[in-house]
């Protein structure tokens, strides 16, 4: 059993399904995805979008929300 994790953060370029099974098959663990780009993609579909990935592939995958700090002003 690996113990390296491999992190991607879900972007534009990250958000297409086939672009997400590519890394998954190549061995990623967890999406880090930053909430102001979930806001505009809908995070359920994503998160539909991801369980079926993993079941179909047989991987687990994990999906960590990355929310933005205070602003100074």
């Amino acid at each position: 059993m690996t113990r390296t994790k491999i992190i991607a953060t879900l972007g534009p370029a990250t958000a297409d399904k086939a672009v997400i099974e590519r890394l998954m098959l190549l061995g990623l663990m967890f999406f880090a995805s930053i909430l102001a780009m979930v806001i505009m993609i809908s995070m359920q579909s994503l998160s539909k979008m991801y369980d079926g990935l993993a079941e179909q592939l047989d991987r687990p995958i994990a999906l960590l929300q990355d929310i933005s700090g205070p602003k100074s002003g």
